[in-house]
């Protein structure tokens, strides 16, 4: 499978920019469903499914995986999760944990990022506090309005090369992560 498909509807636009893989990524789930996964395919410790009685979750698990832990098919190119975490790394200079040493890493990497979120966390987190304050405000809305456009042009301005098919490949892929927790059949009935 590509990264982009011609027939998946893509992603909506809010979610195609890799940030937002990186923060579904730094959750767990990945890891999650990678365990549960490998207990249905080696152990069935954790995951038992009959296929009389489970055949569409199974059939739909399989459609799952094969998208979100694909194989690499080329030798030119990393498989995809390698290109997925050296993405993090150059954008945003943020790594999974537990998967730092797992990618080629470049030298260099977006410093700015690192830095123009804090800042935009530190304003938020000022307008926080500022709340109930009715004297002397600390936040700058003007301020943190800035940084968050700021920030907008410095993803929209990063997205050359394989970023953009990788953020709407990822969104799609974490997606179909998210739907498995909502899914009765899996999460209540046969885990």
């Amino acid at each position: 499978m590509t990264p982009s498909s011609c027939c998946d509807p893509p992603p909506p636009l809010e979610k195609r920019h890799l940030i937002y893989a990186y923060f579904i990524e730094s959750t767990g789930i990945v890891e999650f469903f990678r365990t549960l996964f490998r207990s249905y395919f080696l152990t069935d410790d954790i995951l038992k499914l009959n296929r009389a009685e489970d055949l569409v979750l199974i059939e739909h698990l399989k459609e799952v995986i094969e998208i979100v832990y694909p194989r690499p098919v080329s030798k030119i190119t990393p498989d995809l999760e390698e290109l997925r975490y050296n993405a993090y790394w150059r954008l945003f200079g943020y790594t999974i944990k537990g998967k730092e040493n797992s990618f080629p890493k470049v030298p260099a990497y977006n410093k700015e990022f690192n830095k123009l979120f804090e800042g935009i966390m530190y304003e938020i987190f000022q307008g926080i506090l500022d709340k109930g304050i009715t004297i002397e405000k600390l936040s700058n809305p003007n301020a943190l309005a800035e940084l968050l456009d700021n920030l907008q042009k410095l993803l929209r301005n990063r997205t050359y090369n394989e970023i953009e098919d990788l953020g709407s490949y990822w969104a799609a892929a974490f997606n179909s992560l998210r739907e498995l927790l909502d899914n009765d059949a899996l999460m209540k009935h046969r885990s």
